[in-house]
């Protein structure tokens, strides 16, 4: 039987409801873990070394490096002379006006020839041969225009492993001014100041390195270190150097014109002044050469200065403008001594400081027969 529900009785209804499942935070981690790996897989095969953004910059890089060397190929091939050698300041000249490069001779007559192009750098052999991968120039620290580098030495030859030829006593850079010491040590007479100004355009000025260790040469205690030449300068030199080694065997000025100069001071058209050495010297071997001057003074002597330095190849030695200096410049190289020590150390210890480095007292000038330091 059924039993009748009663219509006023009321129906109790469950409420239910959808569950929502949220995501787990290990769910979340591995996600963002896989994302990760995937970002990393994207920028490496982008960025990475052998990605697609490093292959490009690596294709214009050495597209780049190409160009610099053909550059460089073309002017070799027109810096041969006609035996067919290379000549290695032909090809520097090229260099440097037909391509804006750079252009640094080696050591070996010239070779190799280390030549920088577009900013990459490669080595001319003898044979015209161009070595080297074309590694970008590195960045060169020259040396301050604002120092003075008086008292340091200079590497003349352009291979340092050599040692230095000569030593900087005058830099135009920065010039001089400064008042000499006592002739006395009573202080009662003072030297003469030389002094030599700075030029004006520093940019004209050729461009050096500094070596960064002393070296030792004149008189075997005198500590300094090497100054070399490079590029990326002007063509004024801006030292005066005192070679180191003195010419062998020089005896006389000029020896058979001894007492035919008419004044004390000088001789003849020379001058004394500082920067006048080369002219001085020009002028000398002018004269020296010449037969009707000769009758009057008297004739060469082998023993001669003047007969020395032409001889044996001095006035171009390492491809430099040598000179016999005024009386001005030998001063000015004597006064290096008494700015770079001390006075009282001098005057106290050793009247001829100096000579202890290696400096002789009397010396050759290009304005008077023999001239001392005063």
């Amino acid at each position: 039987m059924f039993k009748k529900r009663k219509t006023n009785q009321k129906i109790k209804h469950k409420n239910v409801q959808p569950k929502n499942k949220g995501i787990t935070l290990i769910a979340l981690v591995v996600t963002i873990i896989v994302l990760v790996i995937l970002a990393g897989v994207s920028i490496n095969t982008l960025f990475g070394d052998n990605g697609l953004i490093t292959k490009a910059n690596d294709s214009v890089d050495e597209d780049a490096k190409g160009k610099a060397r053909d550059k460089v190929s073309m002017e070799v091939l027109s810096s041969f002379n006609n035996d067919g050698t290379l000549n290695p300041n032909k090809l520097k000249t090229n260099i440097e006006n037909h391509t804006g490069g750079t252009a640094t001779l080696g050591s070996n007559n010239g070779l190799p020839v280390t030549v920088t192009v577009d900013g990459y750098t490669f080595q001319v052999e003898g044979k015209g041969e161009i070595t080297g991968d074309g590694e970008p120039a590195t960045q060169v620290d020259y040396a301050s225009e604002d120092t003075s580098f008086v008292g340091y030495y200079a590497d003349l030859d352009g291979n340092p492993s050599n040692g230095p030829e000569g030593i900087i006593y005058a830099d135009l850079a920065v010039g001089s001014d400064l008042a000499l010491g006592p002739k006395n040590k009573n202080k009662d007479q003072f030297y003469s100041p030389y002094n030599y100004d700075a030029v004006e355009d520093k940019e004209s000025l050729k461009k050096y390195t500094i070596g960064s260790e002393d070296v030792i040469g004149l008189g075997k205690i005198w500590k300094k270190p090497m100054i070399t030449e490079t590029t990326g300068g002007g063509t004024t030199e801006r030292f005066y150097v005192m070679a180191l080694k003195a010419l062998d065997g020089v005896a006389t000025w000029y020896k058979n014109a001894n007492g035919t100069f008419t004044d004390d001071e000088t001789v003849d058209s020379s001058k004394n002044e500082f920067g006048l050495g080369k002219v001085n010297t020009e002028n000398w071997i002018e004269k020296y050469n010449d037969a009707q001057y000769r009758s009057t003074h008297g004739e060469q002597s082998e023993t001669d200065l003047w007969y020395i330095i032409q001889r044996n190849g001095i006035l171009n030695k390492y491809g430099k403008e040598w000179f016999v200096p005024s009386k001005s410049e030998l001063c000015t190289y004597y006064s290096m001594f008494y700015i770079l020590m001390d006075m009282q150390t001098y005057w106290t210890e050793n009247e001829d400081y100096y000579e202890n480095y290696g400096a002789d007292d009397w010396m050759w000038t290009s304005s008077l027969q023999r001239s001392r330091w005063q």
